[in-house]
């Protein structure tokens, strides 16, 4: 759960539903990729891969992931920071997510995530990052909604003039998923770096190709702090058939 920089409003949303309360990579139904940070326990079908990417006000991402080997995901992509008066920071992702239970076949399921960001030019304002962490998705049968919660560590290097300083945070995530129809759906989560930098996130999904093509529209907000979040963000996944 790397994507996590930044952060929706609508509270009335967010209170309208318990579920909209637990609300933090994949998953209404055949879902299988998302703009949001707080990822799920889903993972790209055997000899196949899925391609995640979206522009916001903050960051724009694009992430391929493919499953060559069961069970393991390896994503390697980019993420771009906009960090305001036209300086901007690209950073590389590579993560590998084990599944150790799918939620497509029972009723929840739970995976293990390990990864790194690593900026490209070590001035920049990005640090270097490592984190681990663990998504479970909860799919009860016949239900419209679809949890997942995230759990894990990271620790961020940041370049000084007189050597490197390293911090360590909890990083956590909740977030619901919601079928309206079967092709358009709702999302929201909270999501954040230990007790602070806590984010609501939210927005709506649409199926536009079933099982291959999925657009999002969302938006991100800092609930304790005077930044601005993530802002409005578009995007879109795509999974082709396997290849084989």
């Amino acid at each position: 759960m790397p994507k996590r920089s930044q952060a929706i409003h609508p509270l009335a949303l967010l209170l309208a539903s318990p579920a909209l309360l637990l609300a933090a990579v994949l998953h209404p139904g055949a879902l299988a990729g998302q703009v949001f940070t707080t990822d799920d326990a889903g993972i790209a079908d055997p000899s196949a891969c899925q391609l995640e990417a979206w522009a916001g006000e903050a960051e724009s991402w694009i992430l391929p992931a493919c499953q060559f080997v069961p069970n393991l995901e390896i994503t390697a992509g980019a993420l771009f920071t906009d960090f305001g008066a036209g300086s901007r920071d690209l950073a590389g992702i590579l993560e590998g997510k084990y599944q150790l239970r799918s939620p497509d076949e029972e009723e929840w399921g739970w995976a293990v995530v390990l990864g790194a960001a690593l900026p490209t030019a070590s001035e920049l304002a990005r640090p270097a990052e490592v984190f681990g962490y663990v998504p479970v998705t909860w799919a009860p049968e016949a239900c419209p909604l679809i949890l997942h919660l995230n759990l894990g560590w990271s620790m961020a290097r940041f370049p000084e003039p007189q050597g490197t300083d390293s911090e360590h945070f909890l990083v956590w995530g909740a977030r619901s998923d919601v079928e309206f129809t079967s092709r358009l759906g709702g999302t929201a989560e909270l999501f954040g770096l230990g007790g602070e930098e806590t984010q609501f996130h939210v927005g709506l999904w649409s199926e536009v190709v079933p099982e291959r093509l999925v657009l999002f529209v969302s938006h991100g907000f800092h609930l304790d702090s005077g930044e601005d979040g993530l802002g409005f963000q578009a995007g879109f996944a795509w999974t082709p058939a396997p290849f084989r």
